[in-house]
């Protein structure tokens, strides 16, 4: 955009002075704010390749160099690719866009991200029920009752000691009211939790970096080290079941291959975290591998965790 800068000094953002093209205090560019068309489609082009450039900068690290992307973030070569936390939030919300739109073919591909297992909503409902102890007989018991005010009536005729505990009746109620709703409440129930899920990974990554953090405490790294890490690792997941997800989807048209490229893809996770892993923490073979052992059983343990608060949370809010 050269002979398009303002030949005034003062920042129009924040009124600092400008010592060359941008300011050194808001860091926005100082250029002529009335341009004609030509050159405002230009600029505005230059800005979408040189976001391009390094977007494509960035991926093919992400995917080819497990941990090579951290180490270069947490040395300060910060400048030609993208943050881990804006990266790791456009390839989730483009994850979850896919998963949530994508029908039941997309959904059968979910089971290639580890820390995402859904199966059948038949499945999902028998797993909800068991997860919160609750008996099918007092579930149903909301079946004895027309509206939420009967209900209400019929507690107030019973002695205190007789009535409903809180969760039964706060349950009993919510089953009323969604009494109508298609599929049930356990269908509900499981559609809320699906849509909790990119809520609830925001809540594991913290985690599951505070667990790295126990695991390699002798490395001797910073928090916010192993959180970096975290936002890498966790995005080369969801680009990666992305990349099977559209193969899958291009090939089904001629073979149906999608259980071989979901084992591929399963191959190339647990390669990809035991490779980001050695790279990243610079640990030898064997201990990666019982390293590898634990992360897995703690993260199991993360997952079982978030998805209680993510149950829980759509039990309260539907």
């Amino acid at each position: 955009m050269s002979g398009r800068y303002r030949k005034e000094k003062n920042c129009l953002n924040c009124g600092h002075t400008v010592e060359d093209h941008f300011c050194s205090h808001c860091g926005q560019e100082n250029i002529i704010v009335e341009e004609d068309a030509l050159h405002m489609i230009a600029h505005a082009t230059a800005d979408y390749f040189h976001f391009e450039s390094k977007f494509f900068h960035t991926i093919k690290p992400l995917l080819v160099k497990p941990g090579w992307l951290t180490q270069q973030f947490v040395a300060g070569k910060r400048v030609a690719f993208i943050h881990p936390i804006r990266l790791y939030i456009f390839l989730s919300i483009v994850f979850f866009l896919v998963i949530l739109s994508g029908g039941h073919k997309a959904k059968e591909h979910i089971k290639t991200a580890p820390e995402i297992k859904l199966e059948t909503q038949k499945k999902d409902s028998v797993v909800i029920e068991k997860t919160f102890s609750l008996d099918l007989e007092n579930l149903r018991a909301s079946d004895k009752f027309a509206t939420v005010e009967a209900y209400n009536n019929y507690q107030k005729t019973l002695p205190k000691s007789k009535r409903d505990g809180f969760i039964k009746n706060y349950t009993i109620k919510r089953n009323i009211e969604l009494r109508d709703y298609p599929g049930g409440v356990s269908k509900k129930m499981t559609e809320d939790f699906v849509h909790n899920l990119p809520k609830m990974m925001f809540l594991l990554l913290p985690l599951f970096a505070l667990l790295l953090k126990l695991v390699y405490i002798r490395k001797k790294k910073y928090y916010y080290e192993h959180l970096i890490f975290s936002f890498h690792l966790h995005s080369a997941l969801f680009l990666s079941a992305l990349i099977t997800i559209l193969f899958s989807w291009l090939i089904g048209f001629i073979y149906n291959i999608g259980y071989v490229l979901q084992a591929l893809c399963s191959v190339y996770i647990i390669w990809y975290i035991y490779r980001s892993l050695r790279t990243f923490y610079d640990s030898k073979r064997w201990i990666t591998a019982i390293k590898i052992l634990f992360l897995f059983t703690g993260y199991a343990i993360l997952v079982g965790i978030t998805s209680l608060i993510g149950i829980a949370l759509s039990v309260i809010l539907m």
